[in-house]
């Protein structure tokens, strides 16, 4: 049993993870450079959740690791990007 938590853990923070990647344009919330595997990234909440924060997708942001740390060390804000993917509308145009 609790290897199929974790395993469904794992599972949802993956899709999250992609989530997040695609929605940001697959770039750092904060430099706003590509992320890669190779250099990997952070999860980051905008707001702590020791501050109330939420684990809600529109809370959270990808960040390079360096970022991260940069981010945390100096108070940086940083704010959800806009992502500029195109989205599909509906005829009403909502």
């Amino acid at each position: 049993m609790l290897r199929t938590k974790r395993t469904a853990r794992s599972l949802r923070h993956r899709y999250e993870a992609s989530m997040l990647y695609i929605s940001q344009d697959g770039r750092c919330a904060l430099c706003t450079e590509p992320l890669d595997h190779e250099g990997g990234w952070h999860d980051h909440h905008i707001v702590y959740k020791v501050n109330g924060g939420s684990d809600a997708m529109s809370n959270r942001v990808l960040l390079h690791p360096v970022c991260h740390q940069r981010l945390h060390a100096l108070g940086l804000p940083v704010a959800k990007p806009a992502s500029t993917r195109l989205r599909v509308q509906d005829k009403k145009g909502a």
